[in-house]
């Protein structure tokens, strides 16, 4: 599954004067499902925040942007971050906040907020003098609120909409609005005429922000859109979000918690190595991500879930939690992952489970092999891991040992599946479903209360120190919010893989600069259409034999590999009894063929949501002893 965990920011390049928590954003990177509703063959529209008309020109900058980042500010940061320590890098950005008070107080004054331009005032006051010029904060000790403001918000409460998107060189994400708005908040902050002040609190930001900006360009398909809808969202007016009373029970939400799992030490993955295999299949080579303890030890292969990148938030907290615990550990992307379809697919689309479990042991294999050429005597052993859709591919490789004879005897000495889905198509079908969630609203609201729903994530994902002031998060929406993730997750999918392998079904321009339409289009696909539509002919090419539904039925359901999964003792499975992707009678079936020594099934948790869990962790981590 997409994933997502930890506090971090995306640069001002993608956008400006925002916190962002991928964990939120892989809020929506979670496999989950309900059960089918009964609602009629209508679709939900993808919902658009904004318009993008001149979408080559905003990737055009945006490619200029990533350059200044990469090319300057990351290497340059490395020193800066050397030299000047965390605590002090925070106190620069705190003064200049500080400074920026003229900004806040005019814009409240504009927008009649007159009580909270009298609160910024005394908090200005307080960090100015007992905070020496704002280099710390004694006013949040003291109680004393900031309500952040900025002249484009104050264009929106007087009716100007954004209109279209525009990407601004070395500003990031912007409208035809809040350009405009730019001009105001330049000449209102104080930093622009004492220079360099300016400069210097953007580049000290910057020189943070670049990790979290490394990672999200690094494993997203299409970091360009996920910043201009994220922050689109966020420059509506705030004003229509209304309280909820939500059922907390309700697994839907409780899969939301996945939202924590994250690694607790952001630098972990530097503390590892990134490298590359050659893929004797595809002659290609993919990346990995290695973490090897110095004494000898058990080494854990992780495959992350649907879509999962292996430097994903999630595949990281479940790298660090083994490498804690004193495993070494490789992460690789999922075989639904754009990296994954572009350097070791062997299929012409992913989703054919059979195909894309065969490609993920071809790659783990070809990794061994290189690791114990260097690394003989460190290596104990070695186990599988996987989560979600990984976990299902995990738990069919496991069933391959245990079916054939031809095999060596030990390929791994234990098999770790952690909230696998039993059908595949069932889980399909409650993705949909997910996703449709929105019909049962009123036609009438059901675009304001999508907006709404997104808002709030938004929100909390890009300002997390206003999380206790959003309102939460409904049943309803947050079945939404996962649908409609998985539903940008098959986008990309289908993009990548028909880049690839183009098999004449998009009918739009699959160019790469300009992507709107091929993704309006893409976006009319269900997963049982995609199944249909994608899979089924791309066997019916490269597999002619297995190239029928009742082959894809077969292959997507582990109950056909019962026997197989009942006879190797080596197979241990985690799972949440209110996990959403698991029928009653998928639990009962999973608990009849691994029996209480093979299976720990937790009571609640929704689909992954209780991951993060430190007592849930020792419990998964104890399969392997």
């Amino acid at each position: 599954m997409p994933e997502i965990a930890n506090r971090t920011a995306l640069s001002p390049l993608l956008r400006t004067n925002c916190r962002l928590r991928p964990g939120v954003l892989a809020l929506l990177c979670l496999l989950g499902a309900l059960p089918l509703a009964t609602l009629a063959q209508e679709e939900v529209p993808v919902y658009r925040p904004i318009n993008d008309p001149i979408e080559r020109f905003n990737r055009g900058v945006g490619f200029l942007n990533h350059g200044i980042m990469m090319g300057v500010v990351d290497p340059t940061s490395r020193v800066y971050r050397f030299i000047l320590p965390s605590p002090v890098r925070e106190s620069v950005n705190k003064a200049g906040t500080n400074l920026a008070y003229p900004v806040r107080f005019v814009n409240n004054l504009l927008q009649a907020e007159f009580a909270d331009a009298w609160t910024d005032t005394k908090r200005f006051g307080v960090n100015t003098t007992v905070g020496f010029l704002g280099f710390f904060d004694p006013a949040t000790g003291w109680g004393i609120e900031t309500y952040p403001e900025d002249t484009g918000r104050t264009f929106c409460k007087w009716g100007w909409n954004q209109n279209f998107y525009l990407m601004l060189p070395f500003f990031g994400p912007s409208n035809d609005r809040d350009t405009f708005g730019k001009v105001g908040d330049t000449a209102l902050n104080p930093a622009t005429y004492l220079f360099p002040a300016s400069p210097i609190f953007t580049y000290n930001r910057l020189s943070d922000e670049i990790i979290p900006y490394k990672q999200l360009t690094s494993t997203q398909y299409d970091p360009y859109v996920l910043s201009r809808d994220v922050w689109s969202i966020t420059r509506f007016d705030a004003e229509n979000l209304v309280l909820s009373s939500p059922d907390r029970d309700d697994p839907a939400l409780q899969t939301l918690n996945a939202i924590y799992l994250s690694s607790e030490d952001r630098n972990f993955t530097r503390k590892g190595d990134r490298r590359k295999v050659l893929v004797p299949s595809t002659g290609e080579r993919i990346g990995y991500n290695l973490w090897m303890q110095k004494n000898p030890s058990m080494i854990v292969y992780v495959i992350p879930g649907l879509g999962g990148h292996r430097e994903s938030s999630g595949a990281l907290a479940m790298a660090e939690m083994l490498y804690n615990r004193g495993y070494s550990v490789v992460t690789i992307s999922s075989a639904m992952n754009w990296e994954f379809i572009q350097k070791a697919s062997t299929a012409l689309v992913p989703g054919y489970a059979p195909i894309d479990a065969r490609d993920t042991l071809v790659v783990i294999e070809a990794i061994h092999a290189e690791l114990l050429d260097r690394y003989a005597d460190r290596i104990r052993g070695r186990a599988l891991m996987g989560v979600s859709l990984g976990a299902f591919h995990t738990l069919m490789i496991a069933e391959e040992e245990a079916s054939r004879d031809d095999l060596p005897e030990t390929r791994f000495e234990r098999y770790i599946a952690i909230n696998p889905p039993v059908d595949l198509i069932y889980g399909m079908k409650q993705l949909d479903s997910f996703y449709n969630t929105p019909l049962v609203w009123p036609a009438g609201e059901r675009e304001d209360r999508m907006r709404i729903a997104l808002q709030k994530t938004a929100t909390a994902a890009l300002r997390p120190d206003s999380i206790p002031d959003i309102p939460p998060i409904t049943r309803e929406e947050a079945r939404f919010l996962i649908g409609l993730w998985y539903r940008l997750s098959l986008r990309d999918v289908i993009h990548c893989s028909q880049y690839e392998n183009d098999l004449g079904i998009i009918q739009s321009s699959l160019d790469k600069m300009k992507r709107d339409p091929a993704y309006r289009e893409i976006g009319e696909y269900s997963y049982l259409e995609y199944l249909e539509s994608f899979v089924l002919p791309a066997l019916r090419q490269s597999n002619p034999q297995d190239a029928n539904r009742e082959s894809i039925l077969r292959a997507s359901n582990l109950r056909s590999r019962q026997n197989g999964l009942a006879r190797n003792p080596k197979i241990r499975v985690f799972t949440n009894r209110n996990d959403f992707l698991l029928s009653p009678e998928d639990l009962e079936w999973m608990e009849r063929i691994f029996g209480n020594e093979r299976i720990d099934i937790a009571s609640n948790g929704g689909h992954m949501g209780n991951l993060y869990i430190s007592s849930i962790q020792d419990r998964i981590c104890q399969f392997l002893q």
